[in-house]
């Protein structure tokens, strides 16, 4: 893979210039990608070197949206931050105002480059909005059911100059791709544990209010 093609992916969401950063880097005599075979090693190694201006490249902020009491919400928090969250947010902690600072303290003010939205939860795609920065880049995700409705001001996607996708399904590319990351990266995070519990599918009836009860992180039926 060229410099070109590496630094691209990297900065896939952001709006410097590929050609930039890698004529900053030659420019200093640096060249962090020889040798580098997998993009975890340039990653780290562009992230150790060079200071990028906008925080939110390498900044997870997860937020857990929950419509009713989430008896073990902790430890929803507690894994996603195993999986290299560098902030959670309680909502029952932190009201919508306080949120939207803390998202803006971390991001030098600018507001997040990208905000995905994986809950399935209408009230949490206006306030997805106001954490943005100018042309900032917004992924829906969980919200699969037509019907339920959202208070989104158009106007403030429109003055934001916001893009919006919604994401379903996915290209046959994806998955040899992501099966191979699964395989690289199984023993650096604790994919295991986000099927907390298991239930045979003759229970089904049982592990389908047991799920919306909250008390688990990820229900799975054993056929």
């Amino acid at each position: 893979m060229s410099y070109r093609e590496k630094i691209s992916s990297l900065f896939r969401f952001g709006l410097r210039s590929p050609d930039r950063v890698k004529a900053a880097m030659e420019g200093e005599g640096f060249s962090p990608f020889e040798g580098a075979g997998r993009e975890e090693d340039w990653y780290q190694l562009l992230r150790a070197r060079f200071e990028v201006r906008r925080a939110f490249h390498f900044l997870t902020i997860t937020k857990y949206f929950a419509g009713q009491d989430m008896v073990r919400l902790p430890d929803r928090l507690a894994l996603a931050r195993e999986f290299g969250a560098d902030i959670t947010v309680n909502i029952d902690e932190l009201d919508q105002r306080a949120r939207r600072e803390l998202v803006f303290d971390h991001t030098r003010g600018q507001g997040a480059d990208v905000v995905a939205e994986f809950v399935g939860a209408p009230h949490a795609v206006d306030e997805g909005v106001r954490l943005l920065r100018q042309a900032g880049r917004y992924f829906w995700v969980g919200n699969i059911t037509p019907g339920p409705q959202s208070s989104l001001d158009p106007g403030t996607v429109v003055r934001g100059g916001h893009t919006i996708r919604g994401v379903t399904v996915y290209e046959p590319w994806v998955l040899p791709r992501a099966l191979d990351w699964l395989a690289r990266r199984k023993d650096v995070y604790p994919f295991e544990r986000i099927i907390s519990h298991t239930f045979p599918f003759a229970e089904i009836n049982r592990a389908f209010p047991f799920a919306n009860d909250g008390g688990a992180i990820r229900v799975s039926l054993e056929m």
